[in-house]
């Protein structure tokens, strides 16, 4: 059940091709989408709501008439391959039983992290930028890749698909943070526009993601967290109905709370809450001390809030296990160059602070407040993967190791699209106060999307 870093040393940094869809590759994909949604994602099948909203922007945006930002809901992490089965294969179908075909295949423009390529492998990086994704950087400013994605905003032939909560964020019934990058990307494309005397009008599409779970899987569930009890030492249980399900998890998540701050207490020298502090303080005060322990492995000083500083910790790790340039040589004989010796520590330390920045990643977004045994049986899923999610982090598991064994039907949900072109008076008298109205229309957008399920 836990999973571990591997320390391989220094690796020479991969290249990626140029990102631009391939005429060639996306027909190849097509085909093979349902068969990966179902057997490599676990999907049972698709709902597209709000078709009509969702038809409108791809059908403007295919006839010139606007620049589109698909802005997606990020809780799961399976987002951009669903998005992308839903607009490649899914909707030309939908679009012809409502009446209203599409002048051609929509496709879309993912943003990804920049570091994505690194730790998903050369198929990954082999599709990514064939399929015109454009990556960028969280921690630091990126000129030559914000340029290429306020291109492909203004003249790209694909829409541009990205999620506003800047990662996966582990809440699919709340919002716990929004960024404003779909903003700011929204109004600098709609001023180049303007500049250019061109009419389109610059859209940012909100879409609601949100995974309905098989009940009938109920005694999968039972066991993948019996598992988890079993890797914590926690006493077998016989409750496997969903209130004792709920029951387990509540004192699997204290367990798992009291272990990380008894590990860290020794290594590290944790102080942890005493008296009467909750879970949630308890573990705020667990992931400062993470963080600190992964900033001081790396140099780092504490900057912004805690997700931000996550972003600086990847991106610092990342650097040195894939050092920019060339690696020096690896061995002569029996001897090892020691500039090469080093590059190889710092990365296996790179990969021991990023085990923290991981823990944090994960626990940060974690709800503390206890479920009631009438809990919907999609939250208490997501419970128990967050648990077991956990416990492999503790152990230095990392994301891709989350458990992903219920089936489940995604729910895709459209809402108004806000368009951007006529507040360029608001952006150029205070560009600050009119991202962060957009930002939080948007926001509004997505709980708007989540409210059926909220009261489900």
């Amino acid at each position: 059940m836990l999973a571990h870093y591997p320390g391989k040393g220094a690796r020479t940094r991969p290249t990626l091709a140029e990102s631009r869809s391939r005429a060639w590759l996306l027909p190849l994909l097509r085909p093979l989408a349902p068969a990966y949604a179902r057997l490599g994602l676990g999907f049972q099948g698709l709902e597209v709501r709000s078709l009509p909203e969702l038809l409108s922007a791809i059908t403007a945006f295919q006839e010139g008439r606007s620049r589109l930002i698909l802005a997606f809901r990020h809780a799961y992490g399976d987002e951009p391959q669903l998005l992308s089965w839903a607009l490649d294969s899914r909707l030309p179908g939908l679009a012809r039983e409502a009446g209203k075909p599409l002048k051609k295949k929509p496709h879309a423009a993912f943003i990804h992290g920049y570091e994505v390529p690194l730790w998903s492998g050369p198929l990954v990086r082999f599709l990514l930028p064939r399929t015109g994704a454009l990556p960028v950087h969280h921690s630091r400013l990126d000129q030559a890749g914000l340029r290429r994605i306020r291109e492909a905003l203004r003249d790209g032939p694909h829409p541009l698909a990205l999620a506003p909560e800047g990662q996966v964020s582990y809440r699919s019934r709340s919002l716990p943070r929004i960024e404003e990058g779909a903003a700011r990307l929204g109004f600098w494309c709609a001023q180049e526009l303007e500049a250019q005397g061109r009419p389109e009008a610059v859209q940012i599409l909100p879409l609601g993601i949100y995974y309905r779970y098989e009940p009938r899987d109920l005694a999968k569930l039972s066991a993948l967290l019996a598992e988890v009890e079993a890797d914590c030492g926690l006493a077998a249980r016989g409750e496997s109905g969903l209130a004792g399900i709920v029951e387990r998890s509540e004192v699997l998540a204290d367990a798992l709370l009291a272990k990380a701050e008894a590990w860290y207490q020794g290594m590290h020298g944790f102080r942890p809450s005493k008296g009467a502090a909750s879970r949630r303080e308890r573990l705020v005060a667990l992931l400062e001390a993470a963080l600190g322990v992964a900033e001081a492995c790396l140099g780092l000083h504490p900057e912004g809030d805690m997700i931000n500083r996550v972003y600086r910790i990847r991106a610092s790790a990342w650097e040195r296990i894939y050092p920019p340039g060339a690696l020096p040589g690896k061995a002569r004989g029996r001897r090892r160059d020691l500039a090469r010796a080093l590059a190889d520590r710092a990365a296996g330390e790179a990969f021991f602070a990023m085990s923290h920045m991981e823990l944090v990643d994960l626990a940060w977004y974690l709800g503390a407040e206890p479920l009631g045994p009438q809990a919907p049986f999609d939250l208490v899923v997501e419970r128990v993967y967050d648990l077991a999610d956990l416990a492999s982090r503790l152990g230095g598991g990392k994301f891709t190791d989350r458990p992903n064994r219920i089936r489940k039907t995604a729910i895709l949900t459209a809402a108004p699209a806000l368009e951007l072109r006529s507040e360029l008076g608001h952006w150029r008298q205070d560009k600050r106060a009119a991202c962060e109205s957009v930002t939080a229309r948007l926001g509004q957008a997505f709980i708007t999307t989540l409210k059926e399920h909220n009261h489900g």
